[in-house]
């Protein structure tokens, strides 16, 4: 059975399920640093598909040009606030371990202040999580201008009673 690939729209075809799997195509056989993106059925250079070392040959299934059109799409479909607020809620549950809500619930006992200066972010963004990078544990919520200062002394206690031994002199 021949089948001809330029006649599937967007690979929808390609990605129908057949039982618990994937139906998988015989492919033709592609020179070495070349790739088929899973979009748009067409054979194109390796360095045309992002990095992905999860996917065959360390580059992602589709093409940059498809990749784009497909998060343009979603976020047409989706909307920016949506997206937003899934990639809110996947970096703090990554990064720290904390729901939206359990941030929230921080926010609310510091009466949406920063912990060392008392005032709200003045850039008008969100709190930052401050955490002890050797143990992990949440220490509150900092605005951007305190937390990058503790970042800048690297959570040295004996350099910051240092830099305030050289402020009060």
């Amino acid at each position: 059975m021949v089948i001809d690939y330029s006649t599937w729209k967007h690979g929808a075809e390609f990605r129908l399920k057949q039982g618990k799997g994937r139906l998988k195509l015989p492919q033709p056989p592609i020179e070495t640093g070349y790739k088929t993106c899973i979009w748009c059925l067409t054979t194109k250079k390796a360095e045309e598909f992002v990095k992905n070392s999860r996917c065959e040959g360390g580059r992602a299934n589709r093409c940059r040009e498809c990749d784009r059109e497909r998060l343009r799409d979603n976020r047409k479909r989706l909307g920016n606030e949506a997206g937003q607020r899934r990639a809110r809620k996947s970096r703090l549950k990554s990064l720290f371990g904390l729901t939206v809500e359990q941030y929230d619930e921080m926010l609310d006992q510091q009466k949406g202040v920063c912990k060392i200066c008392g005032r709200p972010c003045s850039s008008g963004r969100r709190l930052a999580v401050d955490h002890c990078h050797e143990t992990g544990k949440i220490r509150g919520l900092l605005c951007g201008n305190c937390n990058k200062g503790i970042g800048n002394f690297q959570d040295s206690v004996p350099v910051l009673r240092s830099a305030i031994e050289y402020l009060e002199s």
